[in-house]
């Protein structure tokens, strides 16, 4: 997976991510903030479910959700996700990277209280299925290859938090 980083005034940075990294410390750059890849941010407020089948996909939207300072939760199917919340995980939102989101996205629905009320954020690799993401309800729609501009702005208009400057 391949997620475009952009900052002020810089062109796109392209972070990869890789089984390679993964809990090897190796830093990973944000505007001109380095981040160890077992970094955790201390100042997070609200917390992301990530549910991606792709490990890669998994562990690189986790680490820029992180770089942007929200506590990340992961998942690697919509079973596992709803797992996690019946056991009392909180998020402001979801985001979806799946090959099916819209059996995922029906069966939080169908899980009903607070489950069902989390807004729902979701990658997709077709952009002509967005009009039936929204139509089903899902609050955001980012295409891949992912911004890391327009990720991390979907996210804050759901998780209504202030982040800091790294």
């Amino acid at each position: 997976m391949l997620l475009r980083a952009r900052t002020a005034g810089t062109p796109g940075r392209e972070v990869s991510a890789s089984p390679h990294t993964q809990g090897t410390g190796r830093p990973i750059v944000c505007g001109t903030h380095r981040w160890s890849d077992t970094e955790v941010p201390t100042s997070t407020q609200h917390s992301l479910l990530i549910v991606a089948e792709d490990p890669q996909n998994r562990h690189a939207l986790a680490q820029i959700v992180a770089i942007s300072r929200f506590a990340v939760a992961t998942a690697s199917s919509s079973d596992e996700a709803l797992n996690r919340l019946r056991a009392g995980l909180q998020p402001c939102a979801l985001l979806l990277d799946l090959s099916d989101p819209w059996t995922a996205f029906a069966g939080f629905q169908a899980e009903g209280g607070n489950i069902a009320t989390i807004p729902v954020l979701v990658v997709l690799a077709n952009p002509s299925d967005e009009a039936h993401a929204h139509a089903l309800g899902m609050r955001e729609v980012l295409h891949k290859p992912v911004d890391y501009g327009l990720l991390v702005a979907a996210i804050a208009r759901h998780c209504s938090v202030t982040h800091p400057a790294p």
